[in-house]
């Protein structure tokens, strides 16, 4: 017998003004799994996470967070509840140090651990450790992704939401970047998983959405969608 859904969304459309970018989605997310969320640009694959995070202009549909429907809560009191998205671009502050950016990502937290819990995060990054006092805005790419992603793991999530983590970095610090999602999956945190790259989604994820022209084309295991040569065009251009 499967969980209960820890995130189920139920006929999600979102828009920016009268554009829809996401229509009729409907998807259940189980405690520990990880869902690569892949498709062609424009697919509507950022405008998803955005619609579950709480930031697009109108969405409809019903989304629940642990049996609890959120769909008219703020993203401030998602974040609250565990649902934790690092966007496209970082939106890091780089006028801040690495440490400051880091404790910013638990300013909700009023529990006794937010020390450890810093603690942790910096430690999944060596690279941040040695500049924790070193503002922000001077980092490489890689190093603000990493910022980025440890200043949501200080928020606790129960899911992650990962927005192209890996684009436009070098393949040794995308190495780096899914060597700490394996570890996080291995931790059991609930991740959705925005790639371009939609071999290195399909490999690091357990299930699969695909969405093309803002409609959800398939859904299944990922080992599944990588073999399957109907998908071959829409994903790998082949």
């Amino acid at each position: 017998m499967q969980p209960e859904p820890l995130l189920s969304l139920s006929g999600v459309a979102a828009y920016y003004g009268n554009l829809c970018a996401v229509r009729d989605i409907s998807v259940d997310v189980r405690p520990g799994e990880t869902i690569a969320i892949i498709g062609p640009n424009g697919a509507g694959k950022t405008s998803l996470l955005r619609a579950i995070s709480g930031v697009m202009d109108r969405v409809r549909g019903t989304i629940r967070f642990q049996g609890a429907e959120i769909t008219r809560r703020s993203p401030q009191q998602r974040v609250g509840l565990g649902l934790v998205h690092v966007p496209e671009g970082r939106h890091i502050f780089t006028a801040m140090t690495v440490e400051e950016n880091i404790r910013i990502g638990g300013f909700l937290r009023r529990d006794a651990d937010r020390q450890a819990s810093f603690d942790e995060a910096l430690s999944m990054f060596p690279r941040l450790t040695e500049r924790r006092h070193q503002l922000a805005g001077t980092l490489s790419g890689g190093e603000q992704q990493m910022l980025a992603m440890a200043r949501a793991l200080m928020a606790r999530p129960k899911v992650l939401m990962l927005d192209e983590p890996s684009m436009g970095l070098a393949p040794m610090i995308v190495n780096e970047i899914y060597r700490q999602v394996r570890l996080l999956r291995q931790r059991g945190v609930t991740i959705l998983l925005v790639e371009q790259n939609a071999r290195l989604a399909l490999e690091n994820s357990d299930r699969a959405l695909v969405l093309a022209t803002g409609t959800l084309r398939h859904e299944g295991p990922s080992s599944g969608v990588a073999q399957d040569r109907s998908l071959g065009s829409l994903l790998f251009g082949t």
